[in-house]
Parts: C-alpha cells; sequence; structure tokens
C-alpha cells in the first residue's frame, strides 16, 4: 500500500485511497499538522558554567551598562528626594516623601554579582540556542502544534519550523545532518500513524514536491532537496522506490476526478513557501496530461514576515540611528535557525526606550516564535476580517499593533507582483488560455489573489480546490495508480 505524503513548508498531511475513497491520515490535530518538530532538552548543568575570555567580555559590558543606569538612577532619585526636602509644608513634604525611595548610591559589589547572573543567563541560553539535534532526547519529539506549545512553556529544547525550506540551500556537514534527522524524525512519525491507522506497515510513498525549492544553489538547489527528501525517507522506513510528484500536478489528479469533461486547466497551487502551476489537460476517462509546470519560492511565509514588518516599528524600526532593517527581518525569520541565532545575540544597549526593552523582551526564548505566530493568525483572519489587533503584553503591559485589509495588501505586495509575472511567462510558453482556474494551497484563501485570477482569465471557469487538502488527496489518488 502507497500513501501520498504532503510534506508542506506550514502544514503536512498524508492520505491513502481505499476503499474507493480518499482516506486521511489522522494526527493528533486532525487531518493535517504544522511541519513542525520540538526535541525536549534537559536544561544545561550550571556546573559545567567557566568563565571564558568571551563570557568575561559580556561579563563586562552587562557590568558597565548596569552601572550607567544604577549611577543615573541614584543621580535621579537624590534630584527628587532634595525637591521634596525643600517643600516648607511639613504635611507637603512628608507626603512627597512618602511617593519616594530614600535614594542609596549604587553597591559595586551588589551590581557585579547581578552581572555575573545575567552573564550565566546567557551562557545557558546560548548552550540551549547551539545544540544539535544529535545532543537532545529525540525519542520525546513533539510534533505540530505541540512542538511549538511545548516549546513556550519549556524555555528550552530545539524547535524546528518549516524544514522544507532549508533543504535546497548550501548546507554544511553539520547542517546536512541536521536537516536529515529532522526530517526523517517527521517522516516516520507520519509513516508510523499511518502504519497505526491502516492495520499494516506503511513502506511505500509518493511523495509531493514543489516545481522548485526554496534555494541558494539555483536548480542544483531543487536537486538537492530531493536527494535530501530521499535520504531522510528510506531513513525513516520507507522504501528506496521513493516516488515525487510536483504538487500542482498532484491537485490535477483531485480536480480530474471530479471533472466529467476533458478541460484545459490551469492548477495554481499557493502553499506557504513555495507557488507552484500546472498546465493541465484532464478529466473525462483519459489520464491527465501535463502540458507544462512551473512556480516561484515565494508564498504565505513571505507575506507573513512582510506584515511582521509593519509591526516592527514598535521596536524601532525605520527610527533614524536605530538597528539596521534586516535586524526586524531576522527576528521573525523563524524558518531560518541561523538568523534566529543572530538575532538573539545582539545586543541592542544604543538603542533608545522603549524600544531597548522592547528588543530585549523579543530576544527572550520563544517570543519571536509568539509574535510570528500571531502575525500568521492575524493574516488569515484578514481573509475574512477588515482588521484585526495583535496583543503583544508578553513583550510589554497593553502593547499592540493593528492590522488591516491594507496592511494585508502591502504585505502582498511582493507575492503579486511575482504571481502575475510568472502566469504570463507560463501563458506565453503554453500559447493559449484555460478552459478552467482551479485554485488551492492555503493562500488561495486571500481574496487578492482571487482578484487576479479573475482578471487574467475572465472567460475561464474558476474553482476553488480544497485549500488545505488538494495536493494530499490527489498524492493518494496517484499512489493508487
Amino acid at each position: 500500500m502507497r500513501i501520498g505524503i504532503d510534506f508542506g513548508t506550514s502544514y503536512s498531511a498524508a492520505a491513502v485511497f481505499r476503499n474507493d475513497r480518499v482516506e486521511k491520515i489522522r494526527f493528533a490535530a486532525g487531518d493535517q499538522f504544522r511541519t513542525a518538530v520540538y526535541f525536549p532538552e534537559a536544561v544545561p548543568n550550571m556546573d559545567e558554567f567557566q568563565m571564558t575570555p568571551e563570557i568575561e567580555r559580556d561579563f563586562e559590558r552587562i557590568l558597565r551598562q548596569d552601572r550607567r543606569q544604577a549611577t543615573k538612577a541614584f543621580v535621579t532619585a537624590t534630584a527628587r528626594w532634595q525637591e521634596a526636602m525643600k517643600l516648607r509644608d511639613e504635611n507637603a513634604r512628608n507626603r512627597a516623601l512618602a511617593l519616594l525611595t530614600e535614594p542609596k548610591a549604587p553597591d559595586d559589589n551588589d551590581l557585579r554579582k547581578m552581572a555575573l547572573r545575567v552573564a550565566r543567563q546567557h551562557w545557558r541560553e546560548e548552550q540551549v540556542r547551539t545544540a544539535s539535534v544529535a545532543e537532545v532526547d529525540t525519542s520525546r519529539a513533539v510534533f505540530g502544534d505541540d512542538a511549538i506549545d511545548d516549546y513556550l512553556d519549556a524555555g528550552t529544547g530545539i524547535l524546528i519550523q518549516s524544514p522544507k525550506s532549508m533543504l535546497g540551500f548550501d548546507l554544511n556537514a553539520t547542517g546536512r545532518a541536521r536537516i536529515l534527522n529532522v526530517v526523517g524524525h517527521i517522516l516516520e512519525h507520519i509513516r508510523l500513524t499511518a502504519t497505526k491507522q491502516l492495520g499494516s506497515a506503511v513502506h511505500k510513498a509518493v511523495i509531493g514536491r514543489p516545481v522548485e525549492f526554496r534555494s541558494s544553489l539555483g536548480p542544483a538547489g531543487t536537486e538537492q532537496a530531493r536527494a535530501l527528501m530521499t535520504e531522510a525517507a528510506i531513513k525513516a522506513g520507507y522504501d528506496d522506490d521513493i516516488e515525487f510528484l510536483e504538487e500542482p500536478v498532484a491537485a490535477s489528479h483531485d480536480f480530474h476526478r471530479k471533472c466529467e469533461e476533458r478541460t484545459k486547466t490551469l492548477v495554481v497551487d499557493v502553499g506557504g513557501g513555495t507557488t507552484d502551476f500546472a498546465f493541465v489537460e484532464l478529466g473525462g476517462s483519459r489520464k491527465p496530461n501535463v502540458i507544462k509546470a512551473r512556480g516561484f519560492p515565494m508564498g504565505g511565509t513571505d507575506v507573513d514576515l512582510d506584515l511582521g514588518q509593519q509591526v516592527m516599528p514598535l521596536f524601532g524600526r525605520d527610527l533614524d540611528g536605530g538597528a539596521p532593517a534586516h535586524h526586524y527581518v531576522d527576528a521573525l525569520s523563524i524558518h531560518n535557525p541561523e538568523r534566529q541565532r543572530q538575532f538573539a545575540k545582539r545586543d541592542y544597549k544604543q538603542e533608545e526606550e522603549p524600544f531597548l526593552s522592547r528588543l530585549r523582551a523579543l530576544q527572550r526564548t520563544g517570543n519571536t516564535q509568539k509574535t510570528a505566530r500571531l502575525i500568521e493568525q492575524a493574516k488569515v483572519e484578514l481573509s475574512t476580517e477588515d482588521r484585526r489587533r495583535i496583543a503583544l503584553g508578553f513583550i510589554e503591559k497593553r502593547l499592540a499593533a493593528t492590522v488591516d485589509q491594507a496592511s494585508l495588501l502591502d504585505a502582498s505586495d511582493r507575492l503579486r507582483f511575482n504571481l502575475e509575472k510568472e502566469l504570463d511567462k507560463l501563458l506565453a510558453e503554453i500559447g493559449c488560455s484555460p478552459d478552467a482556474v482551479f485554485v488551492t494551497g492555503g493562500m488561495s484563501r486571500s481574496p487578492y489573489l482571487i482578484e487576479i485570477l479573475k482578471r487574467k482569465f475572465p472567460n475561464a471557469r474558476r474553482v476553488r480546490g480544497n485549500a488545505s487538502f488538494a495536493v494530499v488527496n490527489g498524492l493518494a489518488l496517484y499512489a493508487a495508480g
């Protein structure tokens, strides 16, 4: 028995065709799960802490900063105390003094102890961030939204989100081993869950893939991604005859089964990490005939990132003399562990308040994930609502941002521009227009994408496929032969 696997950037699903119907594999969260895995980790042993030259520099930096702040606070408190003491009316003077704390000169020994505690905490957080998957307890791996929740609750361990988006990039030996381990665990989770539900061992699969993976290597990146996926699948217990099917082509099989007459169909699959097209003759008794497929490496996660930048002015973005703009991109690049590490270890002591405190709060373990998650939820809700409030009370009490339809339209500029450009290229290559446009993928719910398709193909029949499951449905049908 072969199953179909939609290994997505944002969500993953699996299905099998049996008893003349597509049967979804049921995971803890339902018919799909967020493509995320959390590996719990023991809290680093603080007895292993040693004052290295790097930690010494961190300690001295913290101490200098604390001395400046303590001295400034002492001077301010002394001035206020003296002003209160000058009041001639005794009752007024006593009331004013009751609201103040008598100034106390900073004790350097206390400041040194506090700075050392902070330096030790920085060391602990760095141990957590730099641990490899091989160093954690992989037997207790947690998947999906539960992975994110457990990571945020624990504040330790390793959380990997959207590993698919890293498969096509230049990887060193350590990065390659890590991505193989992570993808292997997710594919094994799918296989074991399917085996339990179906009542027989699952070792064969057809896996969906984008036409073009996100990559820093050009076409070679897509080949590398396929090779890594194959190796990870074999490690996860699948047979070595793994087959891959382009995701828009897979979705065409879902529409083909419902289409009685032969139809020239443009399949548009706008997913989390990529946008893919396939021009297919389908329907009727003959098998689908794929005329052309193409895609580009951009999708819903890019809109999330751009929408998030409209929240970042709350953290000082766009201020003259403030942190560089790319720091704010790093903060929300939760699918890129290296960019997250870079953001977490930066020192923003030159920033003005309240932005300094907010940036430091954002740097705390889990807070970039919380922020990105709220932004993604707001994007989804803006598909049906005019505006959404993003509450950031975990950063600062009562802190919030508001995004609306105009915000979403701005955030989708790059995606909309590339969508139109790539559609024009595809139609120029084919030389004819479709009779039908079949739309799927998480971003297919967005009204502005539907408007583009209406404008470009006014005479075509528009069919909204299942945004979450058209690809996996088609993979299951194809896997059944």
